[in-house]
């Protein structure tokens, strides 16, 4: 058994759309502009700074697949709202969006 395996991944919308069809049940990806520095845990971050700091480092968009429900947040409103299309693609889940910073 293997728990809480990490790894890094460059891909795009439609490799996400991959994964996603995997099947795996617990997945956080973020999307970012540059590499993300190692000593960032994004998910560890205390509430008031995290967006601060998570701009700061690049990240623009994250997805928080957990079971039937997917969260997706980004810096980009133009982001949120071309995603129509991928979450017909997906009408199993649950979706939820949000934009950050405005």
């Amino acid at each position: 058994m293997v728990r809480h395996l990490r790894f890094d991944v460059q891909t795009d919308l439609e490799g996400l759309q991959k994964l996603l069809a995997f099947g795996t049940r617990h997945l956080r990806v973020y999307q970012s502009e540059q590499p993300i520095p190692q000593s960032l845990e994004p998910k560890y971050l205390k509430a008031a700074a995290r967006e601060k700091i998570l701009a700061k480092n690049g990240i623009r968009h994250f997805f928080f697949l957990s079971y039937e429900f997917v969260e997706v947040e980004s810096f980009d409103a133009a982001f949120i709202a071309g995603l129509a299309h991928f979450k017909a693609a997906f009408l199993l889940y649950n979706w939820n969006f949000s934009c950050l910073g405005s």
